[in-house]
C-alpha cells in the first residue's frame, strides 16, 4: 500500500493515515506491522534503493569504461524519471540495523566501484568518485524532475 501511495502521489503524501485508508483499516491497526511513519519510510527507501541498485547493476553488466559510465548514468536518470515517487526515497541513508536497506545501498555502491575500476579508481578515491557521480546525477535529475 505504501509503495502505491508513493507511486501515485509522491513520497510526501505517505502517511500512516493514508496507508490505513488505502488498506481499509483503522490507523492504530498499522502499528502491528510498522512502529512509526519513519519506520515505514525506511522500508519504502529500502525497496526503492534495491530497485535502483538492480537497475544500475543491469545497466553496467558487460560494459566497461565510458560505455559503463554512460549506461549507469542513463539508467539512474531513467529510474528517477520513471519512478518520481520512489526516487526521492533512494536518497535516505540506511539505518545500520536494517540489513535489507544496507545491502541494497552497498549493491549500488559496488556497481559504481566496478564501473570506476576500469579507470584504476579504487579504495578511498572510489568512494569520493562515487559520491561525486551520485551527487551530479542527483542534481541533474532533481532539476529535470
Amino acid at each position: 500500500m505504501a509503495l502505491v501511495i508513493v507511486d501515485e502521489h509522491g513520497l510526501e503524501a505517505l502517511t500512516l493515515a493514508a496507508v490505513a485508508q488505502r488498506a481499509g483499516v483503522a490507523p492504530p491497526s498499522l502499528y502491528k506491522h510498522v512502529r512509526s511513519l519513519d519506520a515505514l519510510l525506511q522500508k519504502v527507501s529500502a525497496v526503492a534503493t534495491a530497485e535502483l541498485a538492480e537497475v544500475l547493476s543491469h545497466a553496467a553488466a558487460g560494459k566497461a569504461g565510458l560505455d559503463a559510465v554512460r549506461a549507469v548514468a542513463d539508467a539512474y536518470r531513467r529510474f528517477a524519471l520513471d519512478r518520481p515517487g520512489r526516487y526521492p526515497a533512494t536518497q535516505r541513508v540506511p539505518e545500520p540495523t536494517d540489513p535489507v536497506h544496507v545491502a541494497a545501498s552497498e549493491s549500488a555502491v559496488h556497481t559504481m566501484f566496478a564501473v570506476l575500476h576500469a579507470y584504476d579508481i579504487t579504495r578511498d578515491d572510489a568512494v569520493d568518485a562515487t559520491r561525486f557521480i551520485r551527487s551530479a546525477l542527483h542534481g541533474f535529475v532533481s532539476l529535470e524532475v
